[in-house]
Parts: C-alpha cells; sequence; structure tokens
C-alpha cells in the first residue's frame, strides 16, 4: 500500500483541556466526470472552508481500491481521465478560538512528469506542504498558504543512472546547508523542502526492519534520534516498515525521543506528536510518534463498510444520518460521494474525543477480512499562526455543483430554489433540497431532506409548489422522497 495586506491577528488557543475542534469533511461534489472539473471542484470545496478558518488535517489515505467502491470512483484503467481529485478530506477549526483565513491548493499525483515545476511555482507564491497521503497509485498533497507567510523553495528528484532519488539529492551542492524536510512521492521521486544555508549540513538516512521487529526498530530509530534525526515519513512495503529520517542542516542535537507503536485499527500511537503512520492488510496501523513522554495522547476509531441493506445495498458505514440516507435518493454520483463525506462528518464529530482533531485517515482492509475507514486523533494543538482573520460564522454547506454543456442556466436556477427554499424553511424542524432532472422524458423536481413529523414534510411540499408556480419548472412534477424522523 502506498499512506499581511491586513492586520494580522494570531491564532489564539485556549488551554488544551478547553481546546473543541469542529470537523468537516469534504468531496469533489461537480456532476462532470473530467479531470480539471473534479480537481478544481475538491480545491474550490477546500478553499470555501479555509476561508472560514478551517484548516486541512488530512486526505484519503490507505487502500486505492476500497476508496473507488467508496467513493464511486471508477478505477484507474490508463486512460486519459484521472480521477484522483476524488477523495476525501478532512479539515478542522477550533470552536472558540480566533483562526486565520487560509487558502489551499491540492495536488493528486500519479507519475512525475511535470511535478518539478509545479511545487516550485507553488513555493514561490507561498504556498506550503501542509498535509500528505498515499493511496494506491496515486499520492495527495495539500499546499498551505497563509497571508504573511515567506516563500519557499521545494525541488524534486527522481531515481536515474542507477542511483536513488536521495542520493542525487543529497549530491545537489545547493541542497546539504538548506534541507529540511523531505517527502517521498513515490518510490523513485521525492519533493525537498530548501531554507536558507545553515552553518551545519543536513543528513539523510533509511532505516527499515521487519513488521515483528517493532522492539528493535525502535532502539535504531531512538540511535538516530540522538543524533538530530526527525523522522520524515513512515510507509509500509510487504512486510517491512520504512522510516525516512533527516537531520536538518542547522538542526538541533538530540531530537525528540520516538516511540514505534502498532495496533489494531482506531487505538494505534498512544502517545506523542505522530510523525508519520501507515495502515496494512494484516489489520493494524503502524505510527511513529515523538516525544512519548510528553503531554499529547492520540486516539481514533474505524468504521466498518458494509452495504446497508436499508440504503438499497450501497456502502455505507456507521450509524447512518437522515441527511445521508436522503442523499442516496439522488442519481446524481457527486450526490452520492457527498452523502459518504456528511457522514463521515457526523461520526468525527460524535466518536472524536474532546480536544482531538484529526491527524489522519486511511483506507484499510484485514487480508480475507473486512474493510474499514480508520480515523486518527490527536491533542497535539494547532500550530500558532498569524494572518487575516477568517470570516465568521458558520461556513456554508456543501452542495452539487451541476456542470457541462448547457446546463449553467439549470444549475443557476437549482441553486436559486435551494437558497429560497432554505430561506423559507429556516424557522421550521425541517432540511429540505431539490435537484431539477431536465432529462427528455424524465422531467421531474426532486424533493429530498428529513422532517421531524409528517405535517412538516407537508408544509416543505406546500412551500416547493409556492415557490415553483411562477417559474421555468411549474408544470414538473415533484417526486418527494423526504424522509420523517426525529432527526435532531
Amino acid at each position: 500500500m502506498r499512506l499581511l495586506f491586513a492586520i494580522a491577528l494570531p491564532l489564539l488557543l485556549p488551554a488544551q483541556e478547553e481546546l473543541l475542534y469542529e470537523h468537516r469533511v469534504v468531496v469533489a461534489t461537480t456532476t462532470e466526470d473530467r479531470e480539471n472539473e473534479i480537481d478544481q471542484s475538491l480545491e474550490r470545496n477546500v478553499n470555501q472552508l479555509a476561508a472560514h478558518g478551517y484548516a486541512v488535517s488530512a486526505i484519503l489515505g490507505g487502500f486505492a481500491d476500497i476508496a473507488d467502491n467508496l467513493l464511486m470512483r471508477p478505477p484507474n484503467d490508463g486512460n486519459s481521465i484521472d480521477r484522483s481529485g476524488i477523495t476525501l478530506v478532512v479539515m478542522h477549526r477550533p470552536v472558540i478560538a480566533n483562526a486565520p483565513a487560509r487558502e489551499y491548493r491540492l495536488l493528486h499525483l500519479r507519475y512525475w512528469l511535470g511535478v518539478d515545476r509545479i511545487v516550485a511555482r507553488l513555493g514561490k507564491e507561498g504556498f506550503r506542504l501542509a498535509a500528505v497521503s498515499w493511496e494506491g497509485g496515486y499520492f495527495h498533497a495539500a499546499f498551505e498558504r497563509i497571508a504573511g507567510q515567506e516563500p519557499v523553495e521545494y525541488r524534486v528528484y527522481r531515481t536515474a543512472k542507477r542511483l536513488g532519488w536521495d542520493k542525487h539529492m543529497m549530491a545537489d551542492p545547493a541542497v546539504p546547508l538548506r534541507l529540511q524536510r523531505v517527502v517521498q512521492i513515490f518510490p523513485d521521486f521525492a519533493l525537498a523542502e530548501l531554507a536558507s544555508p545553515k552553518e551545519s549540513p543536513a543528513e539523510f538516512v533509511w532505516s527499515s526492519d521487519a513488521l515483528h521487529q517493532s522492539t528493535r526498530h525502535e532502539q535504531k530509530l531512538n540511535e538516530l534520534a540522538k543524533s538530530g534525526f526527525r523522522v520524515q515519513f513512515v510507509r509500509v512495503r510487504r512486510n517491512e516498515l520504512d522510516a525516512a529520517l533527516l537531520k536538518p542542516a542547522g538542526g538541533a542535537v538530540p531530537a525528540p525521543a520516538i516511540d514505534l507503536d502498532n495496533g489494531y485499527w482506531g487505538g494505534p500511537c498512544g502517545r506523542g506528536r505522530i510523525a508519520g503512520a501507515d495502515a496494512w492488510n494484516d489489520g493494524q496501523v503502524y505510527c511513529i510518534a515523538e516525544d512519548p513522554k510528553g503531554p499529547i495522547m492520540n486516539r481514533g476509531f474505524d468504521l466498518e463498510l458494509n452495504p446497508h441493506r436499508d440504503l438499497g445495498g450501497q456502502l455505507f458505514f456507521g450509524r447512518s444520518s437522515c441527511e445521508a440516507r436522503a442523499r442516496l435518493y439522488s442519481k446524481r454520483p457527486a450526490t452520492i460521494r457527498l452523502a459518504r463525506a456528511l457522514q463521515l462528518e457526523s461520526e468525527i464529530n460524535r466518536d472524536l474525543p474532546k480536544g482531538y482533531r484529526v491527524a489522519h485517515l486511511f483506507a484499510g482492509r484485514q487480508e480475507g477480512r473486512d474493510q474499514r475507514l480508520v480515523v486518527m486523533g490527536t491533542q497535539a494543538p494547532m500550530e500558532a499562526v498569524a494572518g487575516p482573520p477568517a470570516r465568521r460564522g458558520p461556513a456554508p454547506a456543501l452542495r452539487v455543483e451541476v456542470e457541462g454543456l448547457g446546463l449553467q442556466l439549470l444549475a443557476n436556477e437549482e441553486v436559486e430554489l435551494n437558497e429560497r427554499l432554505s430561506r423559507e424553511l429556516r424557522s421550521t424542524d425541517i432540511v429540505a433540497w431539490v435537484e431539477i432532472n431536465n432529462s427528455t422524458g424524465d422531467q421531474h423536481i426532486l424533493l429530498t431532506g428529513c422532517a421531524v413529523s409528517r405535517r412538516e414534510r407537508d408544509d416543505a411540499v406546500r412551500t416547493l409548489n409556492r415557490l415553483l408556480t411562477r417559474s421555468a419548472f411549474s408544470r414538473y412534477p415533484i417526486r418527494n422522497e423526504m424522509l420523517v424522523e426525529g432527526f435532531r
């Protein structure tokens, strides 16, 4: 498997025991099936939340075939359509603390071609690598920009002429005195982050051992930590755990102590700041954390993926919410993805302990048995940063973006109709939305959502009929699929 132009406000974090986070889960919601639309939709949705102070926590990693099934993503067959932007992105923000506005650029890679130019440009524009994940043959990365941050230089190194990318990286005369971070993208190329020159050069090493030799491997890692080496990333390869370690240019000695841990899904990495983790098909997560005697604890949970009978056999997980089930009445693939994102969001906000934020998200499998989503949470506080303040108030909900030739007018009408319906129903116990279906021979308005009683559901239908009276869709029949249950 592959794991300020405005007055700057500091990020004021309360005491750790008082800190609460709220999480959102983001997917691409375009109805188009083209690479550019998919990638732009995901990035647009992420930045919509980032403007309200949300930061990227994790991007789905793990087994790509599980993600394919969960997200209704056609498997990569080598064709020209790259659907790797169909993934899950988890974001978080502190509930009671000020947060800066953020901006993101997302990358979803299958090969190295052109990556060096892309990351070099992002660094010059002030974007810094904030989160990565490995998902089968995909590499996902989020680059974050907060106004006022200094630019950074990124370079990409590839395996060539029988020398690994790490050899080429360290042989570059511009690197040893400037190297601060290394992230492997795929086995044959990696990204290096460079800073201003320091007095002492960087050193880079690999540490590998069998999965069952965790005690021996931990001892080797701690010997390296005493010399100033910091873990850069962790990958499980067949039956071995590979850890890449870097003594940064000008790095202090010694580095924090290291704990190598492995545990069943939902309970790995008991203490320390997580430096890297990966899930494997033995049903466990392997994790390396720094400073295991410090105050930071890590806890998580796992969600078994199963076909749900009450969801028409759809692959789902956890205690399905009313809103998630209601969205499954739509035939638009993006809506199904959104339903799963909403369900995961609900599970995270309910099950992650107080004071924890998401650090990693994996699609995992135990060979020959079940498949799961693994959520890893940490008490590690957010990094204190300064920047223009984020927009106040709740961030807008994600919506399906109807795109395609000749559909822009329809999409605008649908957005306007949903906004009017939301305003009309604001004071009621109803969550409802509509889809306008304009296919030849199947013209109708789909009304779905959740109401606490039949009366509220009937109110939603009457309200929608009134809104449609003078519209271009007044003669379209309403297909009422609203669910009635005490969803609040």
